[in-house]
């Protein structure tokens, strides 16, 4: 939906009915809502903006993350500028599910506050959004979405999630193995959680204090490594996408791009060549 330069994008991301994301661009509109789902929302561009979450005024500006909950009215009172956010909203069922998983004594979940200045969590909410709009299919959809909300729960709720002990440490590298031996078939975080013996959000929690990625990027980085020894050997693209996991050669070329800046087709290109000529190649 497009207004007066004022632009709106609402996604439903790619098997999660229960998650909506929303994009919004040069909006000069004050916002009113009330919500029957978790909010939480990124300021990407705002000189300034005034508003309300019940009784609690606040202020907020770029790089500040709002959040809202079920019951909660939220309205915009003052608006410095025209403003870019983005936004996701998250099932009340879903956050209580994560909450149990993540023993947090079952309790209904809430905010600590109505705002906060978290760079980390700012600039993960706004990747996490990016990566579910281009989501090309369900299970990536939900590798992204139980990577990001443990952070969540971790920095914005009121309780926190008990640390990493040596048991989940020890499902973590089951995990590693299970994804170095199944890269080339389709599998979800709870196929992978069923594997370990323990929840998906715990996993993923777990998993990147080990390793510093997702499960997800764990498994991307580990199909592209297939991959690229594929096309090395002169395996055609279409081929080695089918043969690494990836859904079709377009997610392969994509993916490969954003972690090479080389496109598939020239990475083979400049083996084959380097082949043909037996001189060293540098990609």
């Amino acid at each position: 939906m497009q207004t007066d330069g004022e632009r709106i994008e609402f996604t439903r991301p790619h098997g999660f009915p229960a998650i909506e994301a929303v994009r919004v661009e040069r909006s000069h509109r004050l916002w009113r809502a009330f919500h029957e789902t978790y909010n939480v929302c990124a300021l990407i561009d705002s000189a300034g903006v005034d508003w309300r979450r019940g009784k609690e005024l606040s202020s907020a500006r770029t790089g500040d993350v709002l959040f809202a909950e079920p019951g909660d009215l939220t309205l915009s009172t003052r608006l410095a500028k025209p403003q870019t956010f983005v936004a996701l909203s998250i099932s009340a069922p879903l956050m209580q599910q994560a909450s149990e998983e993540l023993d947090l004594g079952g309790k209904k979940p809430h905010w600590r506050a109505s705002q906060i200045t978290n760079p980390l969590l700012f600039g993960r909410l706004v990747q996490h959004h990016r990566s579910l709009v281009n989501a090309g299919c369900a299970v990536e959809a939900e590798h992204v979405f139980a990577d990001y909300l443990p952070l969540l729960f971790e920095h914005c709720f009121e309780r926190r999630a008990r640390p990493v002990g040596q048991r989940v440490r020890s499902s973590v590298l089951e995990a590693r193995d299970f994804i170095h031996e199944n890269f080339a078939h389709r599998f979800g975080m709870d196929d992978l959680s069923r594997a370990v013996r323990t929840s998906r959000y715990h996993l993923s929690r777990a998993f990147r204090s080990v390793f510093a990625v997702s499960p997800h990027e764990y498994l991307v980085h580990v199909r592209l490594a297939k991959a690229r020894e594929l096309l090395k050997a002169g395996v055609p693209i279409q081929l080695a996408a089918a043969q690494t996991g990836f859904s079709d050669q377009s997610h392969l070329t994509r993916r490969f791009h954003a972690a090479l800046a080389i496109t598939p087709n020239h990475y083979a290109c400049a083996h084959r060549a380097a082949r043909k000529s037996q001189s060293p190649i540098l990609v």
